[in-house]
């Protein structure tokens, strides 16, 4: 389990309501870096901006005297100015690259942590392939916020600001018609990046769908082949993906029309100060040098406010993306650990379930009225036909779902009342379906461990699980990688992997979801017999389709439609001639006949 606990996501919620709550949270853990880079970017645009000062006094003497020997002085100081500001542009760059990945960094830790907290129902609704786009690109366009956005604002700010008060002084006449600029541009990208941010919220959703397309598609590529619909696939594909070209160009033709537009209202801008500013030098009112400061200074205010426009568009897109970082993180999971958990020194594993309702709202009950008790040390069966509650009731004692209806303890303690990650600990669960990751076979296995386990160690457990009776399977041994969710293994081999995997965690609770059910019965016997002497001191729950592979078991409970139906031994139940006895009955005859 993630140490991603309660009071930390509940802290991280609170912090994404809003962009500006996450850009204040993180300025004040990086202090030292947005302090540092804010004031290379000060510099940088201080560095600049005197730079039209040096060029007027340049032009002025020149004019004057005539004497090009003297612009020396002036030429040196104007190259200095701007390797300085060069050199602080650097610095600038650097500090908000190396903050805005650790803020990167931090938000997919974060990301991360949040999924592994959150139950089975919410990876039931949401495409694992939309969460990886959420997880990559999505936090990919928040760091740009950080980075060039950030940038870009400040060098727009900044260097606008400097720019306006030195033009000021220079002249105030041509400095007013430049402010034209500044209401005209605010509302052309207030417009423009609205739109920007809406379709970029489509864009990335588009992108998640076809994320999760083409990871469902090659996790089942077997079954794609198999039925020849790779020709069907691929005409899907052709339309997600045009449906996220399309919707991709939208936003595009918005965000690219910023900078024209910037480009234009600057164009007509310097068009009136080329004239106005022309007339005041032909009249005398200012010199040569003072109207060449100024056309400098209105390209400093141009650069940046262009620039703005992409920045504008960058952060919209990352504001979108936000949202959808939000929405993920705004999911509470059910199954937490309690505020002031109980603590049990040594779970020697008595279990009881009293009076236990279960069902999920689109379903309705599933379980009903379940009410029976497992003494420790002792082996029981959960039995019934197809659909009946076993998987649902066996995922209930680790707290896989929310257990709110009835309850189950186990040593006398209400489960819920437990720390989770002791809780589970405390289970080896094997569920019906396993995963595999794309590992070796060793990393599989030792998965389950709660410590270092030796080479030899798990040797023996996979001997157990009679993992090594055709040696050709792992020509590797333990290294054998067996690829992706274990492309290359049959699924009785990924039903063993999965019962050494549990074995080596040696919990004293042991819980197995119909884990036979892909593994022949020559191989099940044997393992078997390698399992009584394991499991002798441990509390078993098994769940089989095979009643033959639980015949031994102290007890049975038979379900059937979510409620207990009968219960006792292999033996009581055949005499009583109920359902038990008919499903056994009827396994025999199918044996018999598939043996004839």
């Amino acid at each position: 389990m993630s140490s991603y606990n309660v009071n930390e996501m509940k802290s991280n919620s609170h912090r994404h309501k809003d962009i500006t709550r996450l850009i204040l949270y993180y300025f004040k853990k990086h202090p030292l870096f947005f302090g540092c880079g804010f004031f290379s970017i000060i510099a940088s645009s201080v560095f600049s901006v005197i730079i039209p000062l040096m060029l007027r006094d340049a032009i002025n003497v020149l004019e004057q005297s005539g004497k090009a020997s003297q612009l020396l002085n002036y030429a040196l100081m104007i190259v200095g100015l701007a390797v300085a500001s060069g050199i602080f542009k650097f610095l600038t760059m650097e500090l908000f690259v190396v903050v805005s990945r650790k803020i990167e960094y931090d938000l997919r830790n974060e990301f991360f942590s949040h999924l592994e907290s959150l139950d089975q129902q919410f990876y039931q609704n949401n495409p694992a392939g939309d969460l990886v786009s959420r997880a990559t690109n999505d936090i990919e366009a928040i760091r740009e916020i950080f980075g060039p956005g950030l940038v870009g604002i400040g060098a727009a700010l900044f260097m606008s600001a400097f720019s306006l008060i030195l033009m000021y002084r220079v002249d105030p006449v041509l400095t007013g018609y430049s402010l034209l600029l500044f209401p005209l541009l605010s509302l052309t990208i207030f417009l423009l990046g609205k739109q920007v941010q809406k379709r970029s919220h489509i864009v990335q959703r588009q992108l998640g769908n076809l994320s999760a397309f083409v990871r469902e598609s090659l996790s089942g590529i077997r079954v794609i082949q198999a039925f020849a619909k790779e020709n069907v696939r691929i005409q899907r594909f052709d339309r997600l993906n045009k449906q996220f070209i399309d919707s991709f160009m939208r936003m595009a033709r918005i965000w690219e029309l910023l900078i024209p537009t910037v480009f234009l209202i600057s164009g007509i801008v310097l068009i009136i100060i080329l004239i106005e500013g022309g007339r005041r030098v032909i009249d005398g009112v200012i010199t040569l040098g003072a109207f060449v400061a100024i056309i400098y200074y209105l390209r400093l205010v141009i650069w940046p406010l262009a620039g703005l426009g992409w920045v504008i568009g960058t952060i919209q897109r990352g504001i979108a993306s936000h949202k959808r970082l939000r929405e993920i993180l705004s999911y509470q999971p059910t199954v937490v650990s309690p505020g002031k958990a109980d603590e049990l020194s040594g779970i020697r594993g008595k279990l009881e379930f009293r009076n236990l309702d279960f069902g999920f709202e689109s379903e309705g009950k599933i379980l009903k009225d379940i009410s029976f008790k497992v003494k420790p040390g002792s082996k029981i069966a959960i039995v019934g036909p197809t659909g009946c509650g076993k998987s649902t009731l066996l995922s209930l004692i680790p707290r896989i779902h929310p257990v709110s209806f009835g309850k189950i303890f186990i040593d006398n303690v209400d489960i819920n009342s437990l720390d989770l990650a002791q809780l589970r600990a405390s289970i080896a669960f094997i569920p019906q379906e396993t995963f595999l990751f794309s590992e070796s076979l060793y990393e599989n296995i030792v998965l389950g461990a709660q410590s270092d386990v030796t080479q030899e160690r798990v040797r023996e457990i996979a001997k157990v699980a009679e993992l090594f009776d055709h040696r050709k399977a792992f020509p590797d041994g333990l290294n054998t990688i067996i690829g992706e969710k274990g492309v290359t293994l049959s699924g009785g081999q990924k039903q063993r992997v999965a019962i050494a995997r549990a074995l080596l965690k040696d919990a004293p609770v042991l819980v197995i979801d119909d884990a036979f059910s892909a593994i022949d019965s020559s191989t099940e016997g044997k393992i078997l017999e390698n399992l009584s002497a394991f499991w002798k001191e441990k509390t078993v729950i098994i769940s089989s389709t095979r009643l033959s592979t639980i015949k031994d078991a102290k007890q049975i409970i038979v379900l059937d439609e979510g409620g207990i139906v009968e219960t006792g031994t292999h033996n009581a139940l055949m005499s009583k001639d109920g359902l038990y006895a008919k499903m056994y009955k009827k396994q025999l005859l199918e044996r018999e006949l598939e043996k004839s």
